[in-house]
C-alpha cells in the first residue's frame, strides 16, 4: 500500500474556509444517493474549485511523469452522520487515474479509511489530510464509533496518460509520506 497512497495536509490553505465548506457541503445533502455509498454532488463554488486545484497541483507535486487528459473539475462529498452509516468496499477504475480523499471534518471518534478490504490495513487521518490513492486501490470509509459524529469527507478524481500503475510506480514519485 506504500505507493499506493500519497499524503498532503492542507491545513494551511483550507482552515479558515472550513466552516464555509462544510456549510456548503451540507446544503446539497439533499442529493444524496444511498446506491452511491452517500456521496453527493457538490456545485463547485470558489473554496471547492480552489480544493480540486491544489488536488492537481499536488498530482504534479508527488509524481515526476503526469499528464492530465480529462480534467473535468467534480467534487463529491461523503457525509456520515446518525443518518447516514453506510461504508462499502469500492475502487475508482472507471472514473478516473487518481483519486483523492480529502478531509474536511473529522468525526470524534474517527477510525479513519481501510485498504486492501482488511479493516486492519488502516490510515487515520487528520483533518485537512489529501490521500491521493491508484484508481484501483480497494478503500471504504471506517464508521466512528460515535453515531452521531459527523465526518465530511470530499472525493476528487482525474484521468491520466499514464496509467494508475506507471504513475504510482516507485521510481515516478517525488514525495514519499
Amino acid at each position: 500500500m506504500m505507493h499506493e497512497v500519497i499524503l498532503h495536509n492542507l491545513k494551511d490553505k483550507f482552515y479558515k474556509r472550513q466552516k464555509s465548506m462544510i456549510r456548503h457541503a451540507l446544503k446539497y445533502k439533499h442529493r444524496i444517493d444511498t446506491r452511491l455509498g452517500y456521496n453527493y454532488e457538490v456545485d463547485l463554488n470558489k473554496d471547492y474549485s480552489a480544493l480540486y486545484e491544489y488536488f492537481l497541483e499536488k498530482c504534479k507535486e508527488s509524481f515526476k511523469k503526469i499528464t492530465f487528459t480529462k480534467v473535468k473539475p467534480r467534487c463529491w462529498a461523503c457525509l456520515l452522520d446518525k443518518d447516514n452509516r453506510v461504508n462499502i468496499w469500492h475502487h475508482h477504475i472507471t472514473s478516473s487515474t487518481i483519486n483523492s480523499v480529502f478531509y474536511l471534518k473529522l468525526a470524534k471518534t474517527e477510525n479513519g479509511i481501510a485498504f486492501n478490504e482488511k479493516d486492519s490495513d488502516k490510515i487515520i487521518p487528520d483533518e485537512f489530510d489529501l490521500l491521493l490513492m491508484k484508481n484501483s486501490l480497494m478503500h471504504k470509509p471506517l464508521l466512528p464509533d460515535n453515531k452521531n459524529d459527523l465526518r465530511i469527507t470530499v472525493n476528487m478524481e482525474v484521468f491520466c496518460k499514464e496509467s494508475a500503475d506507471e504513475i504510482f510506480n516507485k521510481e515516478n514519485i517525488r514525495f514519499i509520506n
